[in-house]
């Protein structure tokens, strides 16, 4: 659950259409929970209300299982946001489609989204990418202001760095154009 879905909730309660009781339920197996503890990893279910965006996993260094495990526990959490891991292995991105089928997984960048992905605008140049440097422009809204965030390379095998910017971006709903 981030901010915004807390505020629903919050909406909700006040205007009768859900009971204190159940919104107290809703908040206290999500966000306020805080972390799932896994043994080898503490899985932050809080950053979801205190950042509006979701956790993500930095799977280099973490076995395919731990992960796997690390996923479906955020993929469990209440809420929209969708579960983000990065640094996937092959191994690793096979296991997640097999597991999630509807996962976003994107190979050149190494990351996978698991759940819904917010509603984001792409606008694609008519430049070849393998032609041309890969210039990558993020506008966000945050907090009623625009930031923009460039990642640029002039060499092809830096394009998974650019394309990782693309997938974790649009996990957390920017707005793209490239």
């Amino acid at each position: 659950m981030d901010r915004s879905e807390v505020e629903l909730l919050l909406r909700e309660v006040a205007a009768g259409g859900v009971d204190v009781a159940a919104a107290l339920d809703r908040l206290s197996a999500g966000p306020m929970n805080g972390t799932a503890d896994l043994g080898y990893a503490r899985v932050d279910t809080h950053r979801g209300l205190r950042t509006g965006d979701p956790e993500v996993v930095y799977a280099a260094g973490k076995t395919v299982e731990q992960t796997l495990a690390i996923l479906r526990a955020l993929a469990g959490q209440p809420g929209s946001r969708p579960a983000v891991a990065t640094r996937l292995s092959t191994d690793a991105m096979a296991a997640v489609r097999a597991e999630f089928p509807h996962a976003a997984v994107d190979e050149v960048a190494g990351s996978a989204a698991i759940g819904a992905l917010p509603a984001c605008h792409h606008a694609e140049s008519e430049q070849t990418p393998t032609e041309t440097p890969v210039v990558v422009q993020v506008e966000a809204a945050r907090s009623g202001s625009l930031r923009a965030v460039i990642a640029a390379t002039g060499l092809v095998t830096a394009a998974p760095g650019a394309e990782l910017v693309l997938a974790d971006g649009t996990a957390v709903g920017v707005v793209f154009q490239h």
